[in-house]
């Protein structure tokens, strides 16, 4: 997504100069970006040590059901203005 902002900025840059579409752009990239790495660490965390951790798998399971809950709840929650753009 990131370089595909990046991209639209090229493509795309409304009123303003194509140089300062990509730098806006390029920030808010920087931001995808930070997520994602983020996001790899904790997806990684718990590869490592949660799925090889001896736990029954009933705990496993339960975990992650509580975890897609939370996910679907948090998508369902209403917070437009994170994909809103004036």
């Amino acid at each position: 997504m990131a370089g595909l902002r990046l991209g639209w900025g090229l493509i795309c840059p409304g009123q303003l100069t194509r140089m300062a579409a990509l730098i806006k752009n390029a920030q808010e990239s920087l931001v995808l970006l930070g997520g994602a790495a983020v996001l790899t660490f904790f997806a990684a965390f718990i590869e490592g040590f949660w799925s090889a951790h001896p736990n029954p798998p009933a705990l496993k399971f339960g975990v992650g059901i509580f975890f897609w809950v939370l996910t679907i709840l948090y998508l369902m929650s209403g917070r437009k203005e994170w994909y809103e753009r004036p």
